[in-house]
């Protein structure tokens, strides 16, 4: 095929910026080749500089000619089988790496697992394979999770909060502190692939506590921020939200955890009746989510340099939080 012979609808500045935009080698040597040839070098001279030969260049201008940059974009390929099934790994091998000891070991690494089906089982697998595997099927991240719980009070505190939550004439809130950290630890983010971001921090320990209670159902969100928890603080706060539930026709039921300042003998509960969660048991509180979403929301990648910008954030973030019952309602109903 003869170069004045060669016609297509694509620009020569397309094909550069296709060439640059190429994300791998092999594609920007395709861009290359044929860019050399459109700008008068011979077949020869392309098939040198892209260490192939001519039939492959001339390959590489018929399917130029006929569909453009496309027919240059190097597709991906599917590759041979890998010799364990995903069923087979999956119903033979991650129970393993769940239990380590069904094999007489404590853990696993990528490179025990590998070595154990390698040696101890003999297949014939990569290393890169067994990662692959081990992301497809088994990406185990635990999380901490108390280890005094009581299931049976867990499940009489299930049943009587399902209860109340059927009652029309009784209205839930669920309360709890949280610290808010000036220097909050670094969170996952999205950033360009080959980067890594900084996280600045000033290490002066700046905090501030906020207590708050949260209605699910209503979206209502009740907060205080204050300098300390104590009962004495906790009793400002049972005197502020008694004062802004007042209005309401229903019973409200505050439940807490077994902190204690909120079993103190002194508490003055007004109109409000005390509910305590079973021990070790944050998963039942919603406001722990609430507190989650907060810090995820407004304080990733953000730092604060002096006292007043950490509670000036505080309170942007709280109003947020308060003016948006919607969301409110949609993270504390699960």
């Amino acid at each position: 095929m003869e170069l004045d012979q060669l016609k297509t609808n694509v620009s020569l500045l397309e094909l550069q910026t296709a060439k640059h935009c190429a994300p791998t080698r092999r594609g920007f040597v395709r861009f290359y080749a044929v860019e050399l040839v459109l700008t008068g070098q011979s077949k020869e001279i392309a098939a040198t500089m892209a260490s192939c030969s001519v039939r492959t260049i001339e390959r590489w201008l018929r399917l130029y000619e006929k569909r453009g940059i496309d027919g240059l974009a190097i597709k991906g390929r599917s590759g041979r089988p890998r010799k364990i099934s995903k069923q087979r790994f999956g119903a033979e091998i991650v129970p393993l790496v769940l239990d380590p000891s069904m094999v007489g070991e404590t853990h696993f690494t990528g490179v025990k697992l590998h070595g154990y089906l390698v040696k101890g089982l003999k297949e014939q697998l990569s290393y890169r394979t067994v990662l692959n595997y081990m992301h497809d099927l088994a990406r185990v991240i635990p999380r901490p999770w108390p280890d005094r719980q009581d299931p049976e009070k867990r499940e009489q505190y299930s049943k009587e909060i399902d209860v109340l939550k059927q009652d029309d004439s009784v209205e839930l809130w669920f309360a709890d502190e949280t610290g808010i950290e000036g220097d909050p630890r670094p969170r996952k983010v999205w950033v360009k692939k080959g980067t890594r971001p900084n996280h600045p921090y000033l290490g002066d320990h700046l905090r501030l506590n906020v207590i708050g209670a949260v209605a699910p159902v209503r979206g209502d969100l009740f907060s205080l921020i204050v300098p300390h928890v104590d009962t004495e603080v906790f009793q400002v706060f049972v005197n502020e939200l008694a004062e802004y539930t007042k209005q309401s026709s229903k019973q409200i039921v505050l439940v807490l955890d077994n902190a204690s300042w909120h079993k103190s003998a002194s508490i003055k509960w007004h109109h409000i009746k005390p509910k305590y969660l079973p021990p070790y048991s944050p998963d039942f509180n919603p406001i722990e989510i609430v507190w989650l979403c907060l810090k995820r929301d407004f304080f990733t990648s953000w730092f604060a340099k002096t006292a007043d910008a950490l509670l000036e954030r505080t309170v942007f973030a709280l109003r947020s939080f308060i003016s948006n019952s919607a969301a409110i309602t949609s993270i504390t109903n699960h």
